[in-house]
């Protein structure tokens, strides 16, 4: 479609004589240029009249853009996640490095050969040691002296004793060597006063 075009604006599309016999005469009516010809619409202002083409460049532009950003976000993310879960990794072996050195020195205190527990006023009050190859737990009075002992003898059968404040055996709960029951009693000298088999 062609259209005519406007007044040309001064210096543009005008020779130089035209121009300056224009100037003393603003009542008269300015002449285009015999030149200058009609200009398809589209032509006259670049830019301004962007095409459907243009456009349809511009909107498919602006979707990778977006899309690319989109998988860039997602890369980012889950280097975050590689990162946080290799950290985690990292740490458990170190942590079960220490769990495992530090239950060998448990085991270590566990197997020592005796295990004393003190009272406040650093007494001992228990007793857990081999005496000649034999276990024996032994709780111990605020002097000192065993009250209640529990173990096993040379062939193997359990005891339990139990003490006056003289540190003698008053009782004795065991096992024989053919595992039956026995409950025995003494005096202050010792003595058995009652022995049941």
């Amino acid at each position: 479609m062609l259209t005519p075009v406007t007044p040309p604006i001064k210096g543009i599309g005008m020779s130089e004589n035209s121009s300056e016999a224009n100037q003393g005469d603003t009542d008269s009516k300015q002449r285009p240029d015999p030149e200058l010809r009609a200009v398809p619409l589209d032509t006259q202002h670049p830019g301004e009249h962007e095409t459907d083409d243009d456009l349809i460049d511009t909107v498919a532009f602006q979707e990778k853009l977006h899309t690319r950003l989109d998988r860039l976000e997602k890369q980012n993310f889950r280097m975050k996640l590689a990162v946080v879960f290799m950290i985690l990794i990292v740490g458990y072996l170190g942590f079960d490095q220490i769990i495992t050195e530090s239950t060998i020195v448990r085991q270590t205190l566990v197997e020592s050969r005796e295990l004393k527990l003190l009272d406040n006023n650093g007494n001992a009050r228990l007793f857990l040691r081999m005496y000649s190859r034999v276990p024996v737990l032994q709780l111990l009075d605020t002097s000192g002296k065993p009250r209640l002992s529990l173990g096993m003898r040379f062939d193997d059968t359990p005891f339990i004793d139990l003490s006056d404040r003289t540190g003698r055996t008053r009782a004795t709960f065991e096992l024989t060597e053919k595992d039956e029951p026995a409950l025995r009693m003494f005096d202050e000298n010792g003595e058995p006063t009652f022995n049941i088999n």
